[in-house]
C-alpha cells in the first residue's frame, strides 16, 4: 500500500481538489481489462468508480482513470483489483490541513 501525504493547499484548483494516482501505478493495470479502479471515503464508502464516471458520491465532481477530483479536502483510498493476476494496489491519500493562528 501506498502512502501519499499532502496538504490541502497543493492538490488544491480552480476546479476543487485534485487527487492523482502515480503513472508507475496505472502503467501496471490501465491496458489490462480485468482490472477495476475505485475510490473510497477514509472510512470505507464507495465514492466514485472510474469505469461508471456519471455515478459520484458527494464530495466528488468528476472522476477518470489517473483523477478524482471533490469539492473539499478529504483522506481518501484508491484501490485497483484485478482478478485474473490477482494483482491488488492500494493508495491512501492523506491531506494534512495547515492552520496559522493570528
Amino acid at each position: 500500500m501506498d502512502i501519499i501525504n499532502m496538504t490541502c493547499g497543493q492538490i488544491q484548483s480552480s476546479v476543487g481538489f485534485v487527487f492523482v494516482i502515480l503513472p508507475v501505478i496505472l502503467n501496471q493495470t490501465l491496458n489490462d481489462p480485468d482490472c477495476e479502479q475505485s475510490w473510497y471515503t477514509e472510512d470505507g464508502r464507495l465514492i466514485a468508480d472510474p469505469s461508471i464516471p456519471h455515478k459520484l458520491m458527494y464530495p466528488v465532481t468528476a472522476v477518470s482513470s489517473d483523477r478524482l477530483v471533490t469539492s473539499y479536502c478529504v483522506n481518501l483510498n484508491h484501490e485497483i483489483i484485478c482478478d485474473e493476476s490477482r494483482l491488488r494496489m492500494e493508495t491512501m491519500f492523506r491531506g494534512e490541513r495547515h492552520f496559522s493562528l493570528s
